[in-house]
C-alpha cells in the first residue's frame, strides 16, 4: 500500500458482508458523492497542486552556522549536571544532543555573558564560584567557572558541532576590551605568537592545559541585548544622567567610543532612585540588602567611578546617606559611608559607641547608588584590540535600530574609522497572542512569513549606509516565538486572553514547531541574499517540565532534566541537520490551495497551505524536500483543506533509486510531548517509495514531511541484506585496531568510539558510503589526537535506523 493509500484509509474499519457488501457500499457512496458534486458545482474546485524541484535552481549554501542554538552554559551545567571528576555530562545527554545535529552553539549564552570572566574557568578544580545578574532566586551559579570555555569546546567536539559563537562581557569588567583580546588569543593564536603584545602567551597557556592547536573561532559578540530596557543589569552603556538630559544619540556614541557614563537607576527592577549595589562575585538580589552586621562592604557594578562627591549619591532604603573620607570623627549613629572610586567599594561603619564609627545599615535595608562610571571601553576599543590578535574574526554588536545605524553612519562620515563591527547581532523574537485559537495558528504562520522579508529589508538598509565602505552581516544569535512577553509572575491583573494561557505548554507543541519551522526554512531560504551568517534558535532545554509555566518560554528542543525525550522543535532539527544537503534549492509550487480569510475588519489572511524548501548534497546524489502542511485540522475551522495531495516532480535530477519519507505529526495541532506521553508528537519513518520523476504524495494536516530522493548505488556483487558490524581485530589491541562493517546499499554511516561512561571519544566515519564491506582503522587516539588510556571502549555503527555496538579493549 502506498503512503497515499494509507492516508486515505487511515481509521476505516472493515466493511461487513464481504466483497458484495463492499460493492454495494461503494455504489451507494458513488451516488451520494455525485449528488454532492452537482450541489456544489458552483463552489471552488479542489486544486491539482504540483511541487517542482529543479536541481539546478540553487539559491544558496546551508552553512553550519545556520544550524545553531543559544542556551546559557549556566543552565546546561545546572539542569543537566556536569561532573567535574569525569569532566562530562550524563551519557544520555550526549546521545540526545548528538541526535539534534546542531552545529553552532553560543557561549556562555546571552544573559550569562554579562558578568562572565572567562579566564576564571581555566585550569584545575576547584575553581571560584560565580554569580550572575539573573540569580535573583538565590541559585549559586558555579557553572560559569566549573563548566568553562575549554569544557564547552570539548562538548562541541563530543557532539560534532563546529561553529561556536562567543558573547563577551561588555560592561561589568573594567578591562573588558583587553580581556576580550586575551580570549581571542587564547582561542585562535599559535603557541609562541603573543599577538596581543601584552607579554602573556595565552596560546601557551592553552597548550599547558592540554590543547595545542587553535580552536579557530570566527564569531564574537560585544555584549548581549544592550539596547533593551533590562540591559542596565549588566551594561553601562545606556546609563543616563540623573536629570535625563543625555540624548539617545550620546548614549549610542558612549557605546561606540566609550568614556564616562552615568549610572542612576536599575532598569531591570524599574528603579529610578539608584542602581543596586552588589558583592564582588554575587549579583543576586539578596546581595543588595544589608545583613545588619558591622563593617559591611558593597560594590558598584561598573567601576571605576568619578571620585567627586557630587558624582555619587547613596541610598539605604529611601534615605540618602553621606559620603565621608573616613569614619574618623563620625558618631555611631551618623548615616555615612566611604567610597573607593577605583575599586568601587562602598564601606559602612560598625555602629560602636564613641567617635570614628558610623551607623550600620538596618538589617534587610536595600542599598543603592547613583554614580558616574568613567574611562569605560567602547566598541572601537574592542574592535581594535581583538582584530590586532586575529583579523579574520567577525565581530558583532547588539544594536539594530535605525537610530543606531544612523549615528554610526554619521560618526563614520566624521572620522570614525574603521567601523567597529562586522555584523549586527539581532534577536527577532515574535510574540504570540492567543485571543482566537482558531486564527492564532494562521497568525503565527503570517508573522513568520514576514520574518525573512524583514531580514532582506535590513540587508538593503545596511547596504545603503555602508555598502561602499564595508559589508555588514547579520547574526541572529537568538530567535523564536514567545508568549511571555508582557506577563510576569504575580501580575496583579492578568488578562487570560494574552500570554498563551489558553494553550497548554504551547512552546513545546506541534503548533509551535510548525511556526518555528516556517521561520527557519524561510530564513535559510534568504540567508545568502540577506547576509545571515549565524542562525541560533532559543532554546535547548528548560528547567522544569509543564509545572510552573504557562506557554511562553519552554520553547525547547529537549525536555527538562532528568526527564529525557525530544520535543517537536528537536525533532524538526534532527531532520534538518541530518537529512538535508548543503545546497539550497527553491521548489516551485503551482496551483497550491490557498487559505483565504478575513479576520475582523483589519486583516486578510492569504497564504498557501503548503510551503517548503529543498536541499541537495553537492554531488547531487540526494535531495531532501521539506514540506509544511499548515492546515490546522482544528474543529469548526474555516479551512477548506486538511490532507493535501500534490504531484511532486524532480527536474534535472539523476536517476534516483528510491524516496525515503519522514514525518513529524500528532493527533492535534496543540499536542506536546511530556513525561507521561513523550511521543505525543512523533517523528516517524514511513515506508520507502519507488522513485519516479513525478510522484503523487498526500501531505497530512499539521505536519512536516521530508521526502529524500536518493541514489543508493549499485555495482557490488551480492551485497548483504542487512548492515553488519564485526568484532575489531586485533582485540585487545595496542596501539591500533581495524573495525569492519558491511552495508547493503549506499547510505549515510556514522562510526563512533565511546568510553564506558558514554562520552564520545572520536568519530571515525560520518559520511555516505557505498554498498559492500568497509574497514576503518582506529589508532587509539581521541578527537584531538591524544592517546587515550587503557580500558574498554565501545564502537557504535549507525546506519539509518539500525544501531549496532561492540566492545574493544585497549591495553597500553
Amino acid at each position: 500500500m502506498s503512503r497515499f493509500e494509507d492516508s486515505q484509509n487511515h481509521g476505516r474499519g472493515a466493511a461487513p458482508g464481504g466483497a458484495a457488501a463492499v460493492g454495494a457500499i461503494k455504489k451507494g457512496l458513488a451516488t451520494a458523492l455525485l449528488g454532492l458534486a452537482l450541489l456544489l458545482a458552483s463552489a471552488e474546485a479542489p486544486h491539482a497542486c504540483t511541487i517542482t524541484v529543479d536541481l539546478t535552481n540553487e539559491i544558496g549554501t546551508l552553512k553550519p552556522s545556520l544550524l545553531g542554538v543559544n542556551h546559557a552554559a549556566n543552565s546546561i551545567y545546572e539542569r543537566v549536571g556536569f561532573d567535574t571528576v569525569s569532566m562530562s555530562f550524563p551519557p544520555a545527554f550526549y546521545v540526545l544532543a548528538d541526535s539534534l545535529g546542531l552545529k553552532c552553539w553560543r557561549f556562555p549564552g546571552g544573559d550569562a555573558s554579562g558578568s562572565y570572566f572567562w579566564w576564571k574557568g581555566l585550569g584545575d578544580y576547584p575553581r571560584p564560584p560565580g554569580f550572575g545578574p539573573y540569580s535573583a532566586d538565590g541559585r549559586t551559579m558555579r557553572h560559569y567557572y566549573y563548566y568553562g570555555f575549554m569544557e564547552f569546546m570539548d562538548f562541541m567536539e563530543d557532539i560534532g558541532a563546529v561553529e561556536p559563537v562567543i558573547c563577551l562581557n561588555f560592561g561589568t569588567d573594567p578591562e573588558a576590551a583587553a580581556h576580550a583580546a586575551d580570549w581571542v588569543e587564547f582561542a585562535n593564536a599559535d603557541v609562541g605568537e603573543d599577538p596581543n603584545g601584552d607579554g602573556v602567551d595565552w596560546a601557551a597557556v592553552r597548550d599547558s592545559l592540554g590543547r595545542h592547536d587553535p580552536y579557530g573561532i570566527t564569531y564574537w559578540e560585544i555584549g548581549n541585548e544592550l539596547g533593551c530596557n533590562w540591559s542596565h543589569m549588566w551594561s553601562w552603556n545606556y546609563g543616563q544622567k540623573p536629570d535625563g538630559s543625555e540624548s539617545l544619540v550620546q548614549r549610542v556614541l558612549n557605546f561606540l567610543l566609550g568614556g564616562d557614563v552615568w549610572q542612576y537607576k536599575d532598569q531591570q527592577r524599574r528603579e529610578t532612585m539608584g542602581q543596586y549595589l552588589v558583592k564582588p562575585d554575587d549579583w543576586r538580589a539578596i546581595a543588595s540588602y544589608s545583613n545588619g552586621g558591622a563593617n559591611q562592604r558593597f560594590y558598584i557594578k561598573y567601576p571605576p567611578a568619578c571620585p567627586e562627591p557630587d558624582s555619587i549619591g547613596l541610598y539605604v532604603d529611601m534615605s540618602e546617606w553621606h559620603l565621608v573620607d573616613s569614619f574618623e570623627g563620625c558618631a555611631w549613629d551618623d548615616s555615612v559611608y566611604t567610597f573607593d572610586a577605583d575599586s568601587g567599594i562602598v564601606a559602612f561603619g560598625d555602629g560602636a559607641n564613641g567617635s570614628g564609627h558610623g551607623l550600620i545599615p538596618p538589617d534587610s535595608a536595600l542599598v543603592r547608588a547613583q554614580y558616574k562610571a568613567v574611562g569605560k571601553y567602547g566598541a572601537d576599543a574592542f574592535y581594535e584590540k581583538m582584530k590586532a590578535v586575529d583579523d579574520s574574526i567577525r565581530i558583532g554588536v547588539p544594536f539594530q535600530d535605525d537610530l543606531f545605524l544612523d549615528v554610526v553612519y554619521q560618526a563614520h562620515q566624521q572620522g570614525l574609522d574603521p567601523i567597529p563591527f562586522d555584523c549586527i547581532s539581532i534577536h527577532p523574537y515574535q510574540k504570540g497572542r492567543d485571543i482566537d485559537l482558531q486564527m492564532e495558528h494562521w497568525r503565527l504562520q503570517d508573522i513568520t512569513n514576514d520574518l525573512p522579508e524583514n531580514m532582506l529589508h535590513r540587508r538593503a538598509r545596511l547596504d545603503s549606509l555602508f555598502g561602499q565602505e564595508k559589508y555588514i552581516g547579520l547574526i541572529l544569535s537568538e530567535y523564536n516565538i514567545i508568549y511571555a512577553g508582557d506577563w510576569h509572575p504575580g501580575d496583579p491583573n492578568p488578562n487570560p486572553w494574552y500570554h498563551g494561557r489558553q494553550l497548554d505548554c504551547y512552546g513545546k507543541s506541534l503548533g509551535h514547531c510548525l511556526a518555528l519551522a516556517n521561520s527557519v526554512l524561510g530564513l535559510i531560504r534568504v540567508s545568502d541574499e540577506a547576509g545571515i551568517e549565524v542562525l541560533n534558535y532559543h532554546s535547548l532545554l528548560t528547567g522544569s517540565d509543564e509545572g510552573g509555566y504557562i506557554a511562553g518560554w519552554p520553547m525547547t528542543a529537549l525536555a527538562a532534566w532528568p526527564v529525557q525525550y525530544v520535543n517537536p522543535t528537536g525533532l524538526f532539527y534532527s531532520l534538518l541537520t541530518k537529512r538535508s544537503g548543503d545546497v539550497i534549492l527553491e521548489p516551485e509550487f503551482t496551483d497550491c490551495p490557498m487559505f483565504e480569510h478575513d479576520y475582523g475588519d483589519t486583516h486578510h489572511f492569504s497564504m498557501p497551505y503548503l510551503t517548503g524548501l529543498a536541499m541537495k548534497d553537492p554531488a547531487g546524489d540526494s535531495v531532501a524536500l521539506f514540506i509544511i502542511n499548515r492546515a490546522s485540522g482544528l474543529p469548526d475551522t474555516v479551512e477548506k483543506y486538511s490532507d493535501i495531495t500534490a504531484q511532486v516532480s524532480f527536474v534535472n535530477a539523476p536517476e534516483f533509486d528510491l524516496v525515503q519519507v519522514y514525518e513529524i505529526n500528532a493527533d492535534s495541532l496543540w499536542y506536546y510531548n511530556s513525561e507521561d506521553n513523550p511521543d505525543a508528537v512523533s517523528l516517524a519513518r514511513r515506508p520507502d517509495m519507488e522513485y519516479s520523476a513525478s510522484l503523487e504524495y498526500t501531505f497530512p494536516a499539521h505536519s512536516i514531511t521530508v521526502l529524500v530522493a536518493r541514489n543508493i548505488g549499485t555495482g557490488v556483487a551480492d551485497p548483504p541484506l542487512e548492515p553488519a558490524l564485526h568484532q575489531n581485530r586485533p582485540n585487545p589491541f595496542n596501539p591500533a585496531t581495524s573495525i569492519s562493517f558491511d552495508l547493503p546499499a549506499k547510505t549515510d554511516v556514522k562510526l563512533t568510539i565511546y568510553n564506558v561512561a558514554g562520552k564520545r571519544v572520536r568519530t571515525l566515519v560520518e559520511k555516505e558510503l557505498g554498498p559492500g564491506p568497509h574497514t576503518v582503522q582506529w589508532d587509539g587516539r581521541d578527537e584531538r589526537g591524544r592517546s587515550v588510556a587503557s580500558g574498554v571502549y565501545l564502537y557504535r555503527l549507525e546506519v539509518g535506523d539500525n544501531v549496532m555496538e561492540r566492545k574493544a579493549v585497549l591495553i597500553r
